[in-house]
Parts: structure tokens; sequence; C-alpha cells
């Protein structure tokens, strides 16, 4: 969570100075906010700094057609993809989409989906990989 633009451009440079009124309204949620991110921010560079190895990500098996839908506006793993980068990857609510989360994600939603298409599609993961490897940074689910 982080808190609206409008207020962000009010209170966070206002934080950055150390001259938000501990009364301000909305205090214990935008503290709350920014601890969160600065939290995820700090566990993602531990992260990162931490995994090794290179891993390719493909749309389908090498005799497999990847499917593409005008509805999305892309073929059935870039769609899914970028909804895993946004976030819907984010199997644990950590806040971190990692590269394992996001192949789970997408493997899994580009399977059923071209199953229920009538087609068969499956994306595949291949390299070699120590750790666990942070891709992005989303907001933490509201409990």
């Amino acid at each position: 969570m982080r808190p609206d633009v409008c207020e962000g451009r009010l209170i966070e440079p206002a934080l950055s100075r150390g001259t938000v009124p501990a009364k301000h309204p909305q205090w214990n949620s935008i503290q709350g906010a920014l601890a969160s991110q600065y939290l995820s921010a700090d566990l993602f560079l531990e992260r990162f700094a931490r995994a090794k190895g290179r891993a390719i990500m493909t749309a389908s098996r090498p005799n497999e057609v990847s499917l593409e839908m005008a509805e999305l506006g892309h073929g059935l793993f870039t769609y899914y993809l970028l909804q895993g980068l946004g976030g819907a990857a984010d199997l644990n609510r950590d806040g971190i989409v990692s590269l394992q989360e996001l192949y789970e994600y997408v493997e899994q939603e580009v399977t059923r989906t071209s199953r229920a298409l009538g087609g068969n599609q499956h994306p595949v993961l291949k390299g070699e990989l120590e750790g666990v490897l942070p891709l992005v940074t989303v907001p933490a689910p509201r409990p």
C-alpha cells in the first residue's frame, strides 16, 4: 500500500525532512506503507545479491504453437507474463515476484487457458540458477 499520489507528493518529501506531524490523520497508514516498501526493497536486494546463474523462459515447447488472442492484445504467454510481473505471480505474498514464482504462475495459467481454448501450450524454463532470483517488487496485499 502506498499513499495516494496527491497525498504522496505532500507527505513523502516532508517525511524525508522529518517534518510531518505525528498527528496527521493518515500518519499510521503512511508510516506502515513506507516501512513496508523499505523492508520489501531491502529483502529484494538481499535476495538479488545471493542469486546466481541464468535462465531462459520460452512461450512453449519446441513442438507446440504459441496461441494469440486478439481480446488480450498479446499471446497467452505474454499476457500472463505481464500479469505475473504486475503482482499476480507473488504466490507467497511477500511483495516480491521471483523468477520461480513467475514461471509457476505463467506455466499454470497458460497451460490452463490453452486447454480451455482447445490448444496445447506449455511454457518452458531452462537454465542454471542458485538461490531465489527476485524480479520485481509489488505492493504487498492488504490483510
